[in-house]
C-alpha cells in the first residue's frame, strides 16, 4: 500500500453525527447537509464517477419533474457510467424545504429569458380538436380541460428553461467541488489506513 504524506495539506472529512435531519427553531426540520456531503464523498467509486453523478443530480434537481427526478437521475447516471448513488443523493437539493424557492426562481428566470407565461399562452383551434381548416390562434381563457393543459404548459415551459440554465451552472460548480472533495477524502482515508497498518 502506498502511503500519502499527511503533511501535504490534505484535510480529512470529519465524521458527523447520525441522523438524517437536525431540528431547527420552532420544531422545523431541515436536511443535515454535513451528513449528506459525507455520504457523497464516501461513495466507493472514482472521483470522476462521483462528481459526474452529483453534477447530473444537481442539474435534474432544478427540473420541474416532481416525483420523477430521482428515477431520471438514476437512469441517466447508469447510461453515462456515473455514480448512481451520487446522482440520487444530489437530487435532494430539491426537497420539501427548497422546492418552492427553486420552482419560483426557475419560473421567473424562464419568463425573463423569453418563455411565455400562462397568461400569454395561446393554442390553435386545430390543436383543440376544432374543425379542420380553422387553424386560428385564440387566447386561452376559461377553465376547460384544453385550456388548463395549455395553462399548465405556460408554467412548465418557463420552469424548464430557467431550470436548464440554473441546473447547468449548478452541475458545473458541483462537479468541481465534488471532484476535489472526493480526492481529498480518499487521500486522507488512504493515509489513515496506512498509518494504522504501520502501527499494528
Amino acid at each position: 500500500m502506498t502511503c500519502v504524506n499527511t503533511t501535504s495539506g490534505i484535510v480529512g472529512v470529519k465524521r458527523t453525527r447520525s441522523g438524517g435531519v437536525i431540528r431547527g427553531l420552532r420544531g422545523r426540520c431541515c436536511p443535515d447537509w454535513k451528513r449528506w456531503a459525507h455520504k457523497i464523498v464516501t461513495i466507493r467509486a472514482t472521483p470522476p464517477q462521483v462528481a459526474l453523478g452529483v453534477a447530473l443530480g444537481s442539474f435534474i434537481a432544478f427540473t420541474p419533474f416532481i416525483g420523477l427526478q430521482t428515477l431520471i437521475a438514476a437512469l441517466v447516471a447508469t447510461l453515462v457510467g456515473a455514480s448512481k448513488k451520487a446522482a440520487m443523493l444530489a437530487v435532494w437539493i430539491s426537497n420539501p424545504i427548497t422546492m418552492g424557492p427553486i420552482f419560483a426562481l426557475t419560473y421567473h428566470l424562464g419568463v425573463v429569458l423569453g418563455s411565455p407565461g400562462p397568461v400569454s399562452a395561446e393554442v390553435s383551434r386545430q390543436s383543440l380538436g376544432m374543425p379542420h381548416g380553422s387553424d386560428v390562434i385564440v387566447p386561452v381563457t376559461g377553465m376547460g380541460p384544453e385550456n388548463l393543459v395549455a395553462a399548465g404548459w405556460g408554467y412548465l415551459l418557463p420552469m424548464m428553461l430557467g431550470g436548464a440554465v440554473i441546473g447547468l451552472l449548478a452541475a458545473i460548480l458541483s462537479y468541481r467541488l465534488t471532484h476535489r472533495g472526493v480526492i481529498a477524502y480518499q487521500a486522507a482515508h488512504a493515509s489513515r489506513s496506512c498509518i494504522r497498518s504501520t502501527t499494528t
